[in-house]
């Protein structure tokens, strides 16, 4: 964005559709963990109007400045989970249905995820 020649709005993306269920998986894979374990479905989340697929285009950054992805939406959500792993040292992790809760072992980090799709 940096590189623009006029300030403007640019969508960061790959162009490349990922389901939530990838995105799950590639997260819990530097854990070995299995994404079914969370899966759950809760209906009352379903929009009648919603879209079947969302993609970015990152079209308009790609022309005025000739940037282009160098990490996968995949390898951006092991990554995340391999930096929260780093941080902590070492983790405990207490799952309850779709819920997930990280505690590092000298308490310094915390946080809860609720994967829903």
């Amino acid at each position: 964005m940096l590189r623009a020649n006029e300030p403007g709005d640019f969508v960061i993306a790959t162009g490349v559709r990922v389901t939530v269920k990838t995105f799950l998986a590639a997260s819990l894979e530097p854990l070995n963990l299995d994404w079914t374990q969370f899966e759950e479905l809760d209906e009352v989340y379903l929009r009648p109007t919603e879209v079947d697929a969302l993609v970015g285009n990152p079209s308009k950054i790609r022309r005025l400045t000739s940037w282009e992805p160098e990490t996968s939406a995949m390898q951006l959500a092991a990554a995340m989970t391999s930096a929260d792993l780093r941080l902590c040292g070492s983790v405990a992790l207490w799952l309850c249905g779709s819920v997930a809760l990280w505690l590092c072992e000298d308490a310094s980090f915390a946080d809860a995820f609720e994967w829903r799709y």
